[in-house]
């Protein structure tokens, strides 16, 4: 529910948000994974394998860049759609680590 219609909204959000989000987050993970409240919101997102919401929010905004644009090219990658997804993909999960 969070992330409905993130590529809208996501260039909008502040460092003061994405606190707030990532509190959001971890209140839902502490109850999902029976963790203690002391445990950090990086570990338990690694714990319950949950994607960091911030991430989420950045990587379904740049997929809807993607498929809103019609003739999008990146060099070295062409302009296959699928192709970009997966590249797209590839460089957030490593951002991630």
């Amino acid at each position: 529910m969070i992330a409905y219609a993130a590529a809208g909204w996501t260039d909008l959000y502040t460092a003061k948000n994405k606190k707030i989000l990532r509190a959001v987050q971890r209140e839902v993970l502490i109850a999902h994974t029976s963790a203690y409240r002391t445990q950090s919101w990086e570990s338990l997102c690694v714990i319950a394998g949950q994607t960091p919401i911030d991430l989420l929010l950045n990587e379904r905004r740049t997929l809807y860049e993607v498929r809103k644009s019609k003739e999008v090219e990146i060099k070295g990658i062409g302009k296959d759609t699928e192709n970009i997804k997966k590249v797209i993909r590839k460089e957030i999960t490593k951002m991630a680590n």
